[in-house]
């Protein structure tokens, strides 16, 4: 499989994102109805594990374009990209099946179950 290449234009869109992303764990973990839904009050914890997820959900659509909704097609690479980040990441914080499969790992490790999680 050949190696898909960034134009100036969407590695800078790329980077943009990144930052935004990150403030919005950063909200995200130090919500208090987020930390309560998630049973967890430690904000560095949180930012984490939302970041491991995050960046599973962005993987996700990196390497199987083919899975990835019309609708969210059309938003363009990086920003559905994007979308299946926040995506998974929302669907955990609202413990769909996913909490209990696919990211059981972060689950287990937010409840004190197993190890620490890192991001690939």
């Amino acid at each position: 499989m050949m190696k898909e290449f960034l134009f100036y234009e969407e590695f800078n869109a790329l980077n943009e994102a990144d930052d935004a992303a990150k403030k919005r764990i950063e909200d995200l973990a130090k919500d208090s109805e987020v930390q309560k839904k998630m049973g967890v009050s430690d904000e560095g914890k949180l930012k984490h594990a939302f970041m491991v997820l995050f960046k599973r959900g962005y993987g996700a659509a990196q390497t199987n374009w083919g899975a990835v909704r019309p609708q969210i097609k059309k938003l363009g690479k990086p920003a559905a990209y994007i979308a299946w980040g926040y995506g998974r990441l929302n669907g955990f914080i609202d413990k769909s099946k996913a909490y209990y499969t696919s990211d059981k790992d972060v689950a287990d490790w937010l409840e004190g179950k197993g190890e620490k999680p890192e991001p690939k």
